[in-house]
């Protein structure tokens, strides 16, 4: 393997799931079928899901608000050439050997807010919700198994894996919620 094979990655890495990073073409009614169950919505979203729009470099052109703030506030403390936000299809090009945190930002982690648990009891078969899905296969990414950076949780659905103690069970080092912080 030479030094250009390598994947050195960027020390910080920010990133949340295809699910809850995506714009769904700017329609709020399709963004809510993330919620229905994964038979469903996987099938309705698969376009989406699988086309998240990146910059010519592999860095995500769009994502979630809350994580485009993180970002400024650690590129103004690290430099820009330490931080990068990229999307579940492009981690592998950003996570590597210099990859120290991995930044998540989620709405709803494991499909446990109003909506999902609503649509889910309406629909009443299908399984977890997409996002669950697509949370839990984020966490399994092959770049996150393998340089297994420290994985830091933000975002207004951080309070699911604190709630049900998943944390230590789904690999999470530290959760970050408003006004707590849990390690």
């Amino acid at each position: 393997m030479t030094a250009k094979d390598k994947n050195e990655g960027y020390p910080i890495v920010l990133t949340a799931s295809s699910a809850e990073a995506n714009q769904y073409d700017n329609n709020p009614f399709a963004a809510f079928i993330c919620t229905f169950p994964k038979k469903i919505s996987g099938y309705l979203l698969k376009e989406h899901l699988n086309n998240l729009e990146n910059n010519e470099d592999g860095t995500a052109k769009q994502t979630i608000y809350g994580l485009r703030k993180i970002e400024s506030i650690l590129i103004d403390e690290f430099g820009e050439k330490n931080v990068v936000v990229s999307h579940y299809n492009n981690l592998d090009k950003f996570i590597g050997e210099k990859t120290k945190i991995l930044g998540i930002s989620t709405m709803d982690p494991l499909g446990l807010a109003y909506v999902s648990k609503t649509y889910n009891s309406l629909i009443g078969f299908g399984g977890e919700a997409l996002n669950a899905y697509e949370f839990k296969k984020l966490l399994n990414h092959p770049s996150i198994q393998k340089y297994k950076p420290k994985i830091v949780l933000g975002g207004a659905g951080s309070w699911q894996i604190d709630e049900i103690k998943a944390q230590d069970k789904l690999g999470i080092d530290v959760i970050f919620h408003m006004d707590t912080l849990t390690i």
